[in-house]
């Protein structure tokens, strides 16, 4: 009991930090999309627990920033309504809404916003996870294939053989096939 009560006087802490004239940074946004993805996906599945997880995460992001965006505190007292609905009620109404937080609509999450900037490439040897490689988004195939065979680790594996195959599934692995 005591650890939600902490849980929720920092909801309650951080609404001072709200500034109607902030803009959200970019890794605010992402984790914001990312945030509001997983808390409607785990209460789809009853998994409440690891929502909270998510939403915790959330609020340590929100805690270290000098001022927290509006739109994005907002967005997470929706995200809040289903666990803590009094508190996220009064929240709402203290923020200025005359209409009950419940006629609101669940916040919507951009699945195009959800992806960072880089990604983690799995990198294997004849079908053995041996390093991973992380790199931008936007690289090309080429690239992906020639940085995996330079990594020191997946050298030893190859111990000087020229590899019959190197197959890259964009987004997620390299298999070199010896």
């Amino acid at each position: 009991m005591a650890g939600v009560r902490r849980f929720i006087e920092r909801i309650w802490r951080l609404k001072e930090k709200v500034n109607y004239e902030a803009h959200p940074r970019k890794e605010t946004g992402l984790l914001l999309h990312q945030t509001t993805k997983k808390v409607g996906e785990d209460i789809d599945q009853f998994s409440f627990n690891t929502a909270i997880a998510q939403l915790m995460t959330f609020l340590n992001h929100l805690e270290k920033l000098e001022q927290v965006p509006t739109l994005v505190f907002l967005d997470l007292i929706r995200l809040l309504a289903p666990f803590t609905p009094h508190v996220a009620e009064e929240l709402w109404s203290v923020l200025g809404h005359e209409m009950p937080l419940y006629h609101e609509a669940w916040p919507t999450y951009d699945s195009e916003k959800i992806l960072g900037d880089t990604m983690t490439i799995a990198i294997q040897v004849n079908g053995k996870l041996r390093d991973t490689l992380v790199t931008a988004r936007d690289i090309q195939a080429e690239e992906v294939k020639k940085f995996a065979l330079d990594r020191p680790a997946v050298k030893k594996w190859l111990e000087g053989k020229i590899p019959i195959k190197v197959i890259y599934v964009p987004g997620k692995i390299v298999n070199i096939v010896l």
